[in-house]
């Protein structure tokens, strides 16, 4: 299955209303991405009942050797602030996020 797109928000200085999507399980083996353009917050809303991985791919090799993609821990009840850079762009200019449950877990990605 593809990945499903997730749209960055941009707040104004006049204040803006975060709106979170749900991460669908059809979604949770594929994950979900957004385009980068070098300024996003990604904000993981864990209202599961335990803690889940959220896994960035990283695209890129130094010396031939794969770079490690990163994981991050999102506890359970928690929002959980991640903030990508430039290793975390595909080639597509996207980010790719994947899932170790989508149930109950809902995101935001803001560009700032």
């Amino acid at each position: 299955m593809a990945r499903t797109a997730i749209t960055p928000q941009t707040p104004t200085s006049t204040g803006a209303t975060l709106t979170y999507g749900a991460v669908s399980a059809a979604a949770a083996p594929d994950g979900n991405y957004f385009d980068f353009d070098g300024s996003a917050l990604v904000l993981i809303n864990n209202a599961s009942g335990s803690s889940i991985t959220l896994t960035i791919d990283v695209p890129i090799s130094i010396d031939g050797v794969a770079v490690a993609d990163r994981a991050v821990t999102c506890p359970t009840g928690q929002v959980t602030l991640w903030k990508p850079n430039e290793v975390h762009r595909q080639p597509n200019g996207q980010v790719h996020l994947n899932w170790s449950s989508a149930t109950s877990v809902t995101v935001a990605v803001l560009n700032v």
